[in-house]
């Protein structure tokens, strides 16, 4: 049997002496620090034929949404939720509502959630501020390749930022606490490592975010190379075909390994009462919040 979690922060009550994969090198590591035995790592993966600069066009997504040569698109696919998206969202809102004043930024969000509401306030109160639609929102959709396509730039976090770089779009990651980085060499091994997600030191001015939002709207050369590098990056660290062989070994190995009684009773003494406690928590957490996690 393979444990297999893919949750954005490490869980005590896993079974330590289990073959259990994470999808970062850093949870794998925090894993091993704390006790497991067998570990693996398993990142999100991208299927690289599917997502492809030469397999979808942009073109028709940027006449639907009256997208003009003149505009430099920012494009994020994401959902629209109070959870781990609302604040990094509301923040890219306002750093098109504070540079759409000296440069023709547009912002097309696609995706939906219960954070909508109060994203459109802000996008509605960025466009009355510009005099024109400069931020926008397509609703949600069961194929975003158009969008990644027709994006000049990409700002975004996880497996959708993974997939915009499959585009060789030069790519923003936000995060929570003001986290703003651009994938660029010098960061590619923090991405790597950590995933694409990060927690920032606040940044209430919003300064790092705008600074990057300038840059990558006004150097057209960089971008490209940006771009390029970004397609190399997810296909050596993020490839389909790559991490599926990798899972398959796990299986492999984990199917010529049988764990003791003894090792299956103390893994549940430990675990059952670890989940029960990580329960009561997550209830009591959202009725205080009214969501999970505040």
């Amino acid at each position: 049997m393979v444990t297999d979690t893919v949750s954005e922060r490490y869980s005590r009550p896993l079974p330590r002496h289990r073959l259990t994969t994470f999808c970062t090198p850093e949870f794998a590591d925090l894993a091993r620090a704390r006790g497991h035995t067998q570990v693996g790592t398993v990142v999100p993966a991208v299927d690289l034929e599917q997502d492809a600069p030469d397999q979808v066009d942009g073109t028709a997504f940027r006449l639907e949404h009256r997208l003009t040569t003149d505009d430099f698109v920012l494009v994020t696919v994401s959902r629209l939720s109070h959870v781990l998206k609302e604040e990094s969202l509301g923040r890219t809102i306002d750093v098109v509502r504070q540079l759409g004043r000296e440069l023709p930024l547009k912002l097309v969000l696609v995706g939906d959630g219960d954070a909508k509401e109060r994203l459109e306030a802000l996008a509605a109160r960025a466009n009355l501020e510009l005099g024109r639609q400069a931020v926008l929102f397509t609703g949600e959709t069961l194929d975003p390749r158009p969008a990644y396509a027709a994006a000049d730039a990409f700002i975004g976090m996880g497996t959708s930022a993974m997939r915009a770089m499959a585009y060789g779009k030069p790519i923003i990651v936000v995060g929570g606490n003001g986290f703003a980085m651009p994938l660029t060499p010098e960061t590619a091994d923090y991405f790597a490592y950590h995933g694409t997600y990060g927690l920032g030191d606040g940044d209430p001015a919003n300064r790092g975010l705008s600074q990057l939002v300038r840059d990558v709207a006004t150097d057209g050369a960089s971008d490209h190379a940006r771009g390029a590098f970004a397609r190399a990056f997810v296909r050596r660290e993020f490839d389909l075909d790559r991490i599926a062989r990798q899972l398959n070994e796990y299986y492999v190995k984990a199917a010529s390994v049988r764990a003791g009684f003894p090792t299956v009773a103390m893994e549940l003494f430990r675990s059952v009462p670890a989940w029960k406690l990580h329960l009561r928590v997550r209830h009591r957490a959202r009725r205080l919040f009214g969501r999970e996690g505040g």
